[in-house]
């Protein structure tokens, strides 16, 4: 029984925390329940290749996560979800993602965007990478020269 007030205790602490995080652009909105999602975003990548692009994140601190949505646009505009990544809602440490997307064309732009669901609907995009592929390029090569 003190596990379990202790586990509760450390959740509405966290909870405490991410919702007087107000300067961070991932801050969550309020979920209907009266508490917030969050999600710590460490770092985020989309990285050109011949013929796809290998988009990568890592996330840390995830608390009522539901999902990760990667969507895609040729123009920053008009968005579409190209596929998606269950997230955690309970507090979690690191958490590293990765997908390769071979539906490009080599030499056309393409701009992706991140966004994560939480557990009462809310939305949250996070930030946005425009890439373009092309002939010749390798992943460890662009790798290097990031």
């Amino acid at each position: 029984m003190k596990w379990m007030s202790i586990f509760i205790v450390l959740i509405l602490s966290f909870a405490a925390i991410a919702q007087n995080d107000a300067g961070d652009k991932s801050a969550p909105e309020k979920t209907a329940v009266g508490r917030k999602a969050f999600l710590k975003q460490v770092s985020f990548s989309a990285t050109p290749a011949d013929g796809k692009i290998i988009v990568s994140w890592k996330a840390e601190a995830q608390f009522l996560n539901r999902y990760f949505f990667l969507e895609r646009s040729p123009d920053d505009d008009g968005f579409t979800v190209i596929t998606e990544f269950p997230g955690r809602s309970v507090l979690d440490s690191r958490q590293s993602f990765r997908f390769e997307d071979g539906m490009v064309s080599n030499g056309e732009t393409y701009v992706y965007r991140l966004a994560s669901l939480g557990e009462g609907g809310q939305v949250v995009y996070h930030q946005t990478k425009r890439v373009t592929p092309s002939v010749g390029l390798t992943e460890l090569k662009t790798a290097q020269t990031q």
